[in-house]
């Protein structure tokens, strides 16, 4: 129960007030730290003899001679839990020395009780990451270790959740810098809610109430603690969820940075057409078919503010801060490239899947990570 280290330690804070030896015992009577250098790791007999641990032992000059090694003091016991770990030791006559005995076993016993504390937080901190990472991972399925973790943690697993990725920026994306940023999230959340730091990001895994408006209250949770550039998944309704929650919420990020998007916060929902093509990009080669010729930068513009207008020319035109008459011309100038006509559904889809986010894309693929 009482290591070499937390023995030292009690010897040192105590031997920094009094001007008297220390020595801290384990239950065998081993010396485990001492102020006398040479003690340490040899048996006190004294202590390993007497009758009952949990009594004080006081022993006189003419007393000393019965045992190897050992000098006159006082010796208390060290409780914790109520039962006894050890023994601490005042060397020095017994009448100058006792008055110090209480005081050096409440001191000893406050340094374990506070390391084992310490311990046990960390302990379950390490718990609840390997736990987090787990779930992230999905790499749990039906593992009974992962359902006995979360009931260890009180984690409900039924409870429906979203995962937000949080990315500082690049100049204080250091590991300190994340270490304080997970600290200060972590004060504001509920018991039912994690968060860690992975790699460049802080993973957040939030509870959250379908019924709700939930993005509503997210951005304005996130906006309360000024978090840097955050990225929001789906809504996990179960466990089984959260993985694929946690996947969105990042290519929620690379298609944010693909697009150009500034905004703080980005949800999935915003861009969910976006990931969409991002992904068909990455994983299935798809592009613009080799024939077909480049459109200026005007008119590329053109069609993704007419998108972002959903389709309404009038609004496009205000936005552009030109005549309706050069938005139709502008039209007419796509189709004659393309063969596509930005006034109907399918080729305005086409247009947009292929010209204005690919062009967006190409143009920021230096900075996806």
């Amino acid at each position: 129960m009482i290591s070499n280290e937390i023995a030292q330690m009690i010897v040192d804070r105590t031997m920094a007030i009094l001007s008297y030896n220390i020595n801290v015992m384990d239950e065998k009577g081993i010396i485990l730290g001492s102020g006398d250098t040479k003690r340490r790791g040899t048996i006190h007999e004294a202590v390993k003899y007497r009758k009952h641990p949990e009594d004080n032992l006081e022993i006189h000059p003419e007393e000393k001679e019965k045992w190897n090694g050992v000098d006159q003091g006082i010796n208390l016991p060290i409780y914790y839990g109520n039962r006894t770990i050890g023994t601490v030791g005042i060397t020095g006559p017994p009448g100058e020395v006792r008055k110090y005995g209480e005081l050096v076993k409440m001191t000893a016993e406050m340094i374990i009780e506070q390391r084992y504390l310490l311990d046990q937080v960390q302990y379950d901190e390490r718990i609840r990451r390997e736990f987090l990472y787990q779930w992230l991972e999905d790499t749990y399925a039906n593992d009974r270790e992962f359902k006995r973790k979360a009931d260890m943690l009180g984690i409900d697993l039924k409870l429906p959740r979203i995962v937000i990725c949080v990315f500082p920026d690049s100049e204080k994306n250091s590991r300190d810098h994340l270490d304080q940023l997970e600290r200060k999230i972590k004060t504001h959340l509920k018991t039912q809610e994690l968060a860690t730091v992975l790699e460049d990001r802080i993973v957040i895994i939030k509870t959250i109430a379908l019924s709700e408006e939930y993005e509503t209250k997210l951005k304005e949770w996130i906006r309360f603690l000024h978090l840097p550039s955050s990225y929001v998944g789906t809504p996990a309704s179960e466990a089984s969820e959260v993985a694929r929650s946690y996947q969105r919420s990042l290519m929620t990020r690379k298609t944010a940075a693909a697009t150009s998007m500034k905004d703080d916060v980005v949800f999935y929902g915003q861009l969910s057409l976006e990931v969409l093509l991002y992904d068909l990009y990455q994983n299935d080669g798809f592009s613009v078919h080799q024939s077909d010729e480049p459109l200026p930068e005007v008119l590329i513009a053109t069609l993704k503010t007419y998108v972002e207008c959903d389709g309404k020319s009038a609004k496009t035109a205000d936005e552009l801060y030109i005549h309706r008459n050069t938005l139709q011309y502008r039209f007419a100038n796509i189709l004659n490239i393309t063969g596509r006509d930005p006034r109907n559904v399918r080729d305005l889809f086409y247009l947009y899947a292929t010209r204005v986010f690919l062009h967006s894309f190409k143009e920021q693929e230096d900075l996806i990570q």
